[in-house]
């Protein structure tokens, strides 16, 4: 069925996205799953189209492996390069990771583009919105970019994980992600051979705290006119004030959980009634009369 799906997609694109091409279906199907079939076919080239140019340089061209690479994302139940590769015909994991780790293209660019489509589609609502938040995703071993033993909101616990921090842009029920950056401990961040084996970039070799990771996202949100009228976020970055002044400096409206930390007195012995302030005054009396040296 997928490889069918692909086929219906290439010709669909071939066709010239103009909405010319009538795909036919594999025979034993019904006229209306070859109507699904046909409609899902030409979504996807037209979606894809829109991201054609970030993957042609002078000396490149990787439309076909980004092409391939969204297939897989879309089809794999496990997303992981070696599953991908194996339910979209004619690829391979290598391909992939070359794509994903040399090849010229802007991850940042197609990032950018996904937002200003997003903030296009909802169009100048009050009811959109930007929500900040974390995810972590379980690793093992320690070669991963950021893993470390850290805590896993996923599984509410601390384990060997990457942590990253998200934005999500919404409007009403409807939101979808457009930002995101990967959190990196001090204890990557103070190895700078470790930095160098893993291919980080020296401008990305900085610590950086997931709150300052957050206002990162909405200013550079801010910054693209993404067209939001309030942030949202959980305690763990309500509970930062300077976070938050910072947000209200900027002119951002935010809603945001804050931690109130409160101080609990609790008597382990049978308490006493408090003495009057009568009482009070003439204990200490007594107590001057009977200081030692007097």
């Amino acid at each position: 069925m997928e490889s069918f799906v692909l086929e219906h997609i290439e010709r669909a694109q071939d066709a010239g996205l103009h909405g010319s091409y009538q795909g036919t279906l594999a025979s034993g199907g019904s006229p209306r799953s070859e109507g699904i079939v046909e409609d899902l076919a030409q979504r996807m080239a037209l979606f894809h189209a829109r991201f054609r140019a970030f993957f042609v340089t002078r000396t490149r061209n990787v439309i076909e492996q980004s092409k391939k690479y969204l297939f897989g994302l879309i089809q794999s139940e496990k997303r992981n390069m070696e599953r991908m590769a194996e339910v979209v015909p004619d690829s391979n994991d290598q391909v992939y990771q070359h794509f994903i780790t040399n090849s010229p293209w802007s991850g940042r660019a197609v990032l950018d583009q996904i937002a200003w489509d997003v903030d296009k589609a909802f169009g100048d609502s009050e009811d959109c919105f930007l929500v900040v938040d974390e995810s972590a995703f379980a690793k093992k071993g320690k070669k991963s970019v950021g893993v470390a033993r850290q805590w896993n909101g996923r599984q509410g616990k601390i384990d060997n994980c990457q942590v990253g921090v998200f934005t999500a842009f919404g409007c009403g029920g409807e939101v979808t992600l457009i930002d995101e950056r990967l959190y990196l401990s001090k204890q990557w961040v103070d190895d700078p051979k470790r930095c160098e084996r893993a291919q980080i970039p020296v401008e990305e070799r900085v610590f950086r705290s997931k709150a300052q990771l957050a206002l990162e996202m909405v200013g550079h949100a801010r910054g693209q006119g993404v067209g939001h009228r309030w942030v949202g976020m959980d305690a763990g970055y309500g509970k930062e004030p300077w976070l938050l002044r910072a947000l209200d400096q900027e002119g951002e409206i935010w809603v945001a959980d804050v931690l109130i930390a409160i101080n609990w007195s609790i008597w382990r012995t049978r308490a006493r009634s408090c003495p009057s302030g009568e009482a009070r005054k003439e204990k200490r009396h007594r107590d001057r009369l009977h200081k030692p040296g007097r």
